[in-house]
């Protein structure tokens, strides 16, 4: 019921757009198509090229970065169209810290445009973040981002309550790239009605950032554990190793 809602909504509200277009979110001076963005800021958003199929690292040549090679990630594959920089480090950050649901939408919208994936999924999995973090800011943003893709897309998605990080555990924000990868899986902790096990075989994961990958390996270490087949990592921006750890 709620899924159908929100694909009502959705469908209200592009209807609305096409009457009465609104101003680009970037440049607040354009006028915007579809989205909340202009024909001219649309290329500014930086994209992925030549990302490493493992952790999304851009720039590789070949197959797998050398990292992934020795460290072989625990899921099948990670899509991240865009690079965490500029124009799109703007949007995520307007939208996770500020709480604004504006470039939150606008995030979706490009999701939704680029239809990264093909492959059919049982269920849509949200890569857990610590509470403390949550608490504060203004919203949950993945959640927010996943429940809304997890409808578009028409796949369920598991609560995070089910699958969450320990409150003990420390942020993975603000340490450094060798630190994040310093996980204790222990700490990733799954709750009540857990999917039993074959019942959702063809996972996808989503974040919203990936700066190393460690958390989104862990966390599909852990689904295959629990009778995962086939693990997909998904995120919207990859923080290039030149950059400092962040997020």
């Amino acid at each position: 019921m709620v899924n159908k809602w929100r694909l009502g909504c959705s469908t209200f509200d592009q209807t609305l757009r096409r009457v009465l277009p609104g101003r680009c979110l970037l440049c607040q001076v354009t006028e915007a198509g579809p989205q909340d963005l202009c024909r001219y800021c649309e290329p500014l958003l930086k994209r992925n090229l030549q990302p490493c199929v493992g952790c999304a690292e851009p720039g590789v040549m070949g197959f797998f970065c050398a990292r992934c090679q020795h460290r072989f990630p625990a899921h099948d594959g990670l899509v991240v169209p865009w690079l965490y920089q500029d124009e799109m480090a703007y949007l995520i950050q307007r939208f996770k810290f500020e709480g604004d649901r504006v470039a939150g939408r606008l995030l979706l919208q490009l999701m939704q445009a680029e239809r990264p994936l093909q492959t059919a999924f049982d269920l849509m999995v949200l890569v857990p973040g610590h509470r403390y973090s949550r608490r504060e800011r203004p919203l949950n943003a993945l959640s927010w981002l996943g429940q809304r893709l997890a409808a578009a897309w028409r796949l369920p998605l598991l609560a995070p309550r089910y699958f969450y990080r320990a409150s003990h555990a420390p942020q993975q924000r603000g340490r450094t790239r060798q630190a994040r990868w310093q996980i204790d899986p222990e700490t990733l902790l799954t709750s009540g009605r857990w999917v039993q096990r074959g019942t959702a075989q063809r996972i996808l994961l989503l974040d919203d950032v990936v700066t190393t990958g460690a958390s989104m390996h862990y966390a599909a270490a852990k689904l295959r554990q629990l009778g995962a087949d086939h693990v997909q990592g998904l995120a919207w921006g990859r923080t290039p190793a030149a950059m400092p750890a962040v997020l």
